[in-house]
């Protein structure tokens, strides 16, 4: 995504500038970070956490603010199974499709195939 924010069409952090852009650009990456879902028990146990710590007060100060705002991005991210299944079905196609385009990268490039990105020796729900 950064690669294609070097062309001026693409680029909304155009209105940042220094500080500014570093800062949004960081919080972008902790934002995106936060859909891995192999840190996925992290981030649900520290905003649990931090829910309790500040009496669901979060928005005085920016981690905690970051960190509900990674949440929010993250419930987006794998808010698909509560769609109509059809829907869901499509959306599941279409990252099935990215995740083997990755491994095929990856294969390609003669690195490690990354866990189920192998379209070889991925087991596939016929649900």
């Amino acid at each position: 995504v950064f690669e294609l924010m070097r062309m001026d069409e693409f680029n909304i952090l155009k209105a940042f500038e220094g500080e500014n852009y570093s800062q949004m650009r960081d919080d972008i990456v902790e934002f995106v970070l936060g859909t891995d879902m192999g840190l996925h028990s992290m981030f649900v146990a520290r905003f649990k956490k931090r829910i309790d710590e500040t009496e669901m007060r979060m928005y005085k100060q920016k981690s905690d603010r970051n960190l509900a705002l990674t949440m929010t991005i993250k419930m987006a991210d794998i808010s698909n199974c509560g769609r109509p299944k059809k829907l869901y079905h499509g959306w599941c196609n279409v990252i099935v499709d990215e995740f083997f385009q990755q491994g095929d990268r990856e294969r390609l490039h003669g690195m490690p195939v990354s866990p189920f990105m192998d379209r070889y020796t991925a087991v596939m729900s016929k649900a």
